[in-house]
């Protein structure tokens, strides 16, 4: 038993052995290989959905403004604001995520797509309860343009509920 065990042991490395040599044989060409691997690539179709924008044409997106200063707030506060922007580019303008840094922070984007030449808004809330001191909120955008994110921020600095007390 323990003969047959060894036996079959010595055969699989010697098989794997022997194949390693053909594909080794085989990638000895690598111009040919890398031609048929381009010709592939070439032939695969693409899903219009993963399609996103190469810099000829498509969707451009134009801000109001990207950074939004609040000032100085109380902490608790809950405050909002909408930046607005505009599809500047040649074909529909689709924002298919846009993801704060944390739970504070909310933000609402259209789910439908922005024609070229029409504009839209994001509305973002952020609640300041247990955040005091300064504050950098961004709100990460993914869209079908080049690049294909973009950070928002709101901005200000969140004065503490103990402050408040000591005037």
């Amino acid at each position: 038993m323990k003969n047959n065990i060894i036996t079959l042991c010595i055969a699989f490395l010697i098989i794997g052995c022997g194949n390693n040599d053909e594909s080794n044989k085989a990638n000895t060409n690598t111009d040919q290989t890398t031609e048929t691997k381009k010709d592939k690539i070439a032939e695969t179709k693409t899903s219009p959905e993963l399609v996103f924008n190469d810099s000829d044409g498509g969707p451009e997106v134009k801000f109001d403004m990207e950074v939004w200063e609040f000032g100085e707030i109380n902490e608790g506060d809950i405050i909002d604001t909408i930046f607005t922007f505009e599809n500047v580019g040649t074909e529909p303008l689709i924002i298919s995520n846009a993801k704060a840094g944390c739970g504070c922070t909310v933000p609402q984007w259209p789910k439908e797509p922005i024609a070229p030449g029409e504009t839209g808004t994001i509305a973002v809330k952020f609640n300041s309860k247990g955040k005091p001191g300064q504050q950098n909120k961004p709100v990460t955008l993914t869209m079908n343009t080049t690049p294909n994110t973009m950070k928002l921020r709101l901005v200000g600095k969140v004065k503490p509920t103990t402050n408040l007390d000591t005037k």
